[in-house]
């Protein structure tokens, strides 16, 4: 076995027993009640069409690897801009106001936006 996939196995054993030790002691966290809320009559649902558009025009899904890339060198200083509008209008949004169903997209769809925006700017 090479070096660097012993390493990565000694790592994730010991990070895994770190998490098992500290669950097992009991560590608090902090709850948030505040995200708790929903508006479950609430039918709209939040246009995420910016970052759709964004995702099709940059992800591999046939990969040989069988695992869907990102083009990050391949997006345009335009489709950046819309990103971080894209970005900054999710932030002007209080997903408490929607049912949980659409705040799981949201949630989700904002912290890929996030991501893919840190990748690019670096």
């Amino acid at each position: 076995m090479p070096v660097f996939r012993v390493s990565l196995l000694l790592f994730s054993m010991i990070l895994g027993s770190t998490f098992a030790v500290e669950a097992l002691a009991g560590i608090k966290t902090n709850y948030w009640a505040i995200w708790d809320k929903s508006n479950e009559s609430n039918s709209r649902s939040i246009d995420h069409s910016q970052f759709d558009r964004l995702l099709h025009s940059y992800v591999v899904v046939n990969h040989p690897s069988g695992i869907n890339r990102f083009r990050y060198g391949d997006v345009s200083a335009g489709d950046s801009k819309t990103l971080d509008r894209y970005i900054a209008k999710m932030a002007r949004i209080d997903p408490r106001d929607y049912r949980r169903q659409e705040q799981k997209a949201y949630w989700i769809n904002l912290y890929n936006g996030l991501v893919i925006q840190i990748v690019l700017r670096q």
